[in-house]
């Protein structure tokens, strides 16, 4: 029997680049991505102290990965640092739709940011 060869770069389920957040609260993250922006949730796993330490969620392809704050780490989450050190482009079919669906789940809009490019 043929050994099964292993992809050391697991291409099946990640792209050449994946984006990793650091949040306050992974599981209210989790749902906000997926009712906001349609993400599906491929995982939550819990840390030896039973709470979410790492999720990942897929859209089109694309992984986005959140973690939890961490001192230890050095992982601070932009609701602690007061802005966001990060931009994500999530392109989508009916800009203004997403983006009054987003703010009624709680996003919020920089002043003069634009709604599409």
């Amino acid at each position: 029997m043929a050994k099964k060869k292993i992809d050391p770069l697991n291409r099946k389920q990640y792209s050449a680049v994946s984006a990793a957040l650091t949040v306050s609260d992974i599981p209210a993250a989790v749902s906000f991505y997926q009712k906001a922006f349609g993400f599906a949730k491929r995982g939550i796993m819990k840390g030896p102290d039973g709470k979410p330490a790492h999720a990942e969620l897929t859209l089109r392809g694309t992984t986005l990965m959140l973690s939890p704050e961490s001192e230890q780490m050095g992982r601070r989450s932009a609701k602690s640092v007061g802005a966001s050190p990060a931009t994500l482009y999530i392109y989508v079919e009916n800009v203004d739709k997403v983006v009054q669906k987003a703010t009624t789940l709680g996003a919020t809009q920089p002043a003069g940011a634009a709604a599409a490019d």
